[in-house]
């Protein structure tokens, strides 16, 4: 029984600690931040988060003229921050610093868990599509 309560405990202080962290600050002021020659720790502490996708739902990020899925495998050279509205990709030299930063924007499936809960419930109407479309996303039901 102590034991039983304990891990209910230790579980309720990891998901307090999941909602106290700030959220990764993936936008444009960190993207102006990174500086050439900076160490992956240096552009992980500016961002707040180590590389990874921390956005909602599936879905694609634009570079230049160039479309990502998020789930595709990062070059080995490379690590993307990879958040709702953006996308920071990263490329490092031989030294592991950086050598090259691109920003672009990241189109989701789903904007929020909000979003989600409406998608899946068919409660999302005309608005919803709409905004989608204005930002260049073909929603497909």
């Amino acid at each position: 029984m102590i034991l039983a309560v304990f891990f209910c405990l230790a579980a309720l202080v990891v998901a307090a600690c999941r909602f106290i962290q700030p959220p990764p600050r993936i936008d444009q002021a960190s993207y102006e931040m990174i500086q050439i020659g900076m160490t992956e720790r240096e552009v992980e502490a500016l961002i707040g988060a180590p590389a990874g996708d921390y956005g909602v739902g599936q879905g694609w990020y634009a570079i230049g003229d160039h479309f990502y899925s998020v789930s595709d495998p990062c070059e080995p050279d490379e690590s993307r921050w990879i958040g709702q509205g953006h996308a920071i990709v990263v490329r490092f030299d031989s030294k592991g610093k950086v050598d090259l930063v691109s920003i672009g924007q990241t189109q989701r499936e789903y904007d929020s868990w909000l979003h989600r809960i409406g998608w899946q419930l068919y409660l999302c109407d005309k608005q919803c599509v709409n905004s989608y479309r204005n930002r260049g996303l073909e929603f497909k039901r």
